[in-house]
């Protein structure tokens, strides 16, 4: 059985988020439906799809300028994150039976640990916004 490699997972989730751009943004955006059935579907994800969908409403609203109480490494890592998940080509390609999916739910993991504080704030804010302010 593979073997997960907790530094270079690290590694390619800081590679993936310095390189981020605006561009990233919408792309993740854009194809919200296909990496949040990758959640839905697959075993080792499933247990973030709570996680992803708070990632998903904090990228939009940090892009439509309505949050924007958090640094760019915070939206670089979720975004880089995310993308990192839609490829299906990464260091285990996703098409590799019961361990396509786990560096995938690694790297969400390893985000969620570095944005942890963050992402509360966000959903703090979240909670305490208008009702029909909703992303």
């Amino acid at each position: 059985m593979a073997r997960i490699d907790l530094r270079r997972m690290r590694e390619e989730l800081l590679r993936r988020a310095r390189s981020v751009t605006p561009e990233d943004i919408d792309r993740v955006l854009n194809r919200r439906g296909a990496i949040e059935g990758k959640f839905i579907d697959r075993g080792p994800l499933r247990r973030f799809l709570g996680d992803a969908r708070a990632l998903f409403s904090m990228i939009n609203d940090y892009r439509r300028g309505r949050y924007r109480s958090l640094p760019w490494t915070t939206i670089a890592a979720a975004v880089g994150a995310l993308l990192y998940v839609l490829s299906p080509i990464d260091v285990l390609p996703d098409f590799i039976p019961g361990l396509g999916l786990m560096d995938d739910a690694v790297v969400i993991g390893l985000c969620l640990k570095a944005i942890r504080s963050d992402l509360e704030d966000y959903l703090r804010w979240k909670r305490a916004a208008p009702v029909g302010d909703d992303a």
